[in-house]
């Protein structure tokens, strides 16, 4: 029974330190796009004066996100360490950096406290600000092709100016190379958020699986519950902030479909700018061009947790 939980400590704790690893990496990942954030951002500034119209304000979503993040963290970690004397040997030594992991006084307990609460930020804020930034430049391009759509309502399908026209096809053009450049920005770090997510909420499986009855500890409880709701809400929140950019897309392209239809008789020089416009492709969002971020893929990412956990099981029994 000793060597089943040694081996079933060593298993998670690997799963933890992997993760944690995914973790830093998505962190430099995000921290050296930050020149591309600053000047997306001017790029939004600069559009909302060509359409005319403000942005959808989410500055109150973002605030509520950022204090969601630090209830998490902060109910979870305080849960572990007051847990801390009751979880399994293995565990204390990884909260102690392998020192101090039998020591129940003053001192030891600080150090592991310290090793929790760092523990924890490493873990969980860097996926988290990767996936918020992540939203808030999906959701921002997806808000600036839906002013677009609004300003082709506006125009009047009787006649067709040609000024007015050209106008719309470069702002058509500016969106596009955006949209564009959003994806080749944010694809990889994307598929390291993806990866890092399926990776906990597998890790979190794994665990409990593996520890029967007594073995799964309160502390350890605290960090898998903590993991498990950062993935689910991350994964969800980041692929539909993308594939909102697909859906606003679509809802372009059929209004000028409709543009065209109507004033498709007379031939004009407007009428084929419009037609350019048609013409031109959006790229869809990915991650690293392996996953289509759409809503199906968050049925498939968690149907395939499912799927593994199947196979633990019964690999586990046999």
């Amino acid at each position: 029974m000793n060597e089943k939980k040694f081996a079933a400590d060593i298993k998670v704790l690997l799963c933890f330190i992997t993760v944690n690893l995914f973790s830093l990496a998505i962190w430099h990942n995000v921290y050296r796009k930050k020149d591309f954030i600053r000047h997306f951002i001017v790029k939004c500034e600069k559009l909302e004066f060509r359409f005319r119209s403000n942005l959808t304000s989410i500055n109150t979503i973002i605030d509520s996100c950022l204090v969601l993040i630090a209830l998490i963290i902060t109910v979870s970690a305080s849960f572990c360490i007051f847990h801390i004397n009751l979880a399994p040997l293995q565990l204390k030594m990884y909260f102690s950096f392998f020192t101090f992991a039998k020591g129940q006084d003053t001192f030891s307990m600080l150090i592991k406290g310290t090793v929790i609460i760092i523990q924890f930020v490493c873990l969980l804020i860097p996926p988290a600000i990767a996936a918020l930034l992540s939203g808030i430049v999906y959701f921002k391009t997806s808000d600036l092709l839906g002013k677009f759509r609004e300003n082709l309502k506006n125009v009047k399908m009787d006649v067709l100016y040609h000024n007015e026209i050209s106008k719309l096809f470069t702002n058509y053009n500016f969106l596009y190379l955006l949209v564009h450049e959003v994806e080749e920005e944010f694809s990889i770090t994307i598929f390291m958020l993806l990866c890092s997510q399926w990776l906990n909420m597998n890790t979190v499986l794994l665990a409990y699986i593996l520890y029967e009855g007594d073995l799964l500890s309160y502390s350890l409880g605290s960090l898998m519950i903590a993991q498990l709701i950062f993935a689910v809400i991350l994964n969800v929140g980041v692929i539909l902030c993308a594939s909102r950019i697909s859906y606003q897309v679509f809802r372009v392209q059929t209004a000028l479909q409709v543009m065209y239809n109507r004033v498709g008789t007379v031939k004009s020089s407007p009428l084929h700018i419009v037609k350019n416009m048609l013409d031109i492709k959006f790229p869809v969002m990915t991650a690293c061009g392996v996953l289509k971020l759409n809503p199906s893929l968050i049925a498939t990412s968690f149907g395939s947790v499912l799927t593994y956990g199947l196979l633990v099981i019964n690999v586990n029994r046999s």
